[in-house]
């Protein structure tokens, strides 16, 4: 999509113009970067490209969930722009559940933090995640 941004259809954004990313992360990705663990997940439907950081500090071992668009406190991304779709998105959290610590505070681009079991308790948007997640 970057290298095509012109041909995009996001109505309500731009001018874009295409660009080449330096690096392209696909998820599941390992690095460190300023004494910090990094792991990518791949977590497509608010997006088809979405990614989820979890960010480590190996000193600790607490980690953060830096999610994007993908899950907010109450809420999810939205799933009508442009190569988004829910059920995508349900599979991308129902893999985050599966995969990422479930206290560790998850930081989102629009909302204040919650944890993934806050979110499994509290948010409406999760019921079919709920169904195909154990507690």
């Amino acid at each position: 999509m970057l290298r095509n941004l012109e041909e995009q259809d996001v109505s309500g954004f731009g001018p874009l113009e295409s660009y080449e990313a330096d690096v392209n992360l696909q998820g599941d990705e390992r690095f460190s970067v300023a004494g910090l663990d990094v792991q990518t997940h791949f977590a497509p439907g608010h997006s088809p490209a979405g990614l989820v950081f979890e960010i480590t500090d190996p000193a600790s071992g607490q980690a953060a969930l830096f999610v994007g668009d993908v899950i907010f406190r109450g809420s999810v991304g939205r799933t009508d722009l442009p190569g988004g779709s829910f059920a995508t998105l349900e599979d991308s959290i129902v893999r985050l559940y599966e995969s990422c610590p479930r206290d560790a505070p998850v930081l989102s681009g629009h909302s204040g933090p919650t944890t993934l079991d806050h979110e499994l308790a509290a948010n409406p948007f999760l019921d079919g995640v709920r169904a195909r997640v154990t507690a």
